[in-house]
Formats: C-alpha cells, sequence, structure tokens
C-alpha cells in the first residue's frame, strides 16, 4: 500500500488542491482530489516546516516539471525486493539538478533543497522511506 509519494502545490480558484509528482510519463500536475479521497493517503502536514521551507519544496517541484522518470531507480528498488540491495549503487552528484526522478526522489530533492529532513536527498529513497521517517517522528 506504500507506493506514491506527492507534493502539495496550491488551491486554485475553485478550490482544486493541486500537487506535483513524478510518475512515468514525466514530472507533472495532478489533481490531489483521489489522494484526499483516499482512506489510505498518509500526509506529514505536522512535520514542521516554515513558510519559506515549503515555498522552496514548491519551487523545486515546479522547476522539475517535465523531467523524465528514473527508471534506473525503479529496476533497483526492484531489485531491493529481491535482496539485490548492494548490487549498484544509485547516487546524484553533490551539487547537480537531477536529470530523472521518481515521486519519492522528487520530494526529497525538494525536501533536502529546502533544509528539511527527509529519509534520503538522492535517488534511492522509496516512498516507504518516506512513511518510516512520517510514522517514526509522529508526523503523519
Amino acid at each position: 500500500m506504500v507506493n506514491h509519494v506527492a507534493v502539495v502545490h496550491h488551491t486554485d480558484a475553485q478550490g482544486t488542491l493541486w500537487c506535483i509528482e513524478g510518475r512515468p510519463g514525466g514530472v507533472g500536475w495532478r489533481d490531489a482530489h483521489d489522494y484526499l479521497g483516499s482512506r489510505y493517503t498518509v500526509a506529514n502536514v505536522a512535520q514542521p516546516k516554515s513558510a519559506g521551507q515549503r515555498e522552496a519544496v514548491c519551487e523545486v517541484a515546479h522547476a522539475l516539471l517535465g523531467t523524465p522518470y528514473d527508471w534506473q531507480a525503479i529496476v533497483k528498488d526492484c531489485g531491493n525486493a529481491f535482496g539485490l540491495a548492494k548490487a549498484w549503487s544509485l547516487k546524484w552528484a553533490h551539487g547537480t539538478v537531477p536529470a530523472h526522478v521518481v515521486c519519492s526522489s522528487l520530494a526529497a530533492y525538494g525536501y533536502s533543497t529546502a533544509k528539511l529532513l527527509c529519509p534520503s536527498g538522492d535517488r534511492e529513497v522509496s516512498p516507504a522511506d518516506w512513511l518510516k521517517l512520517w510514522t517514526e517522528r509522529g508526523w503523519s
């Protein structure tokens, strides 16, 4: 059930809550209605964040709109499921902007840029890593 991370961005004039997410077609906008309607949705609204940090996360997510999906990271996630976690390592070069992201690494890059606690600031972060952090800290 732990399979996706989306960054809440804004509510429009009609009251629609919009998020930005990494997905197979690339980073894009999504109406958060389905997420909000699911009893399985978990959010980290209780995580301490300043208005400036929230804005920074949103700016990073917005800047990455259209960024291609990170299929190598997905393959590594599958390898992890089969106990192959040490088979290879995926790291972003320090100080660079990611050229490919998945949902969880999009959020991690934004959070690390905003100096917010996140499970990892690199490609090797999964939705389950986010949930673990939030539940351990009592933010979910």
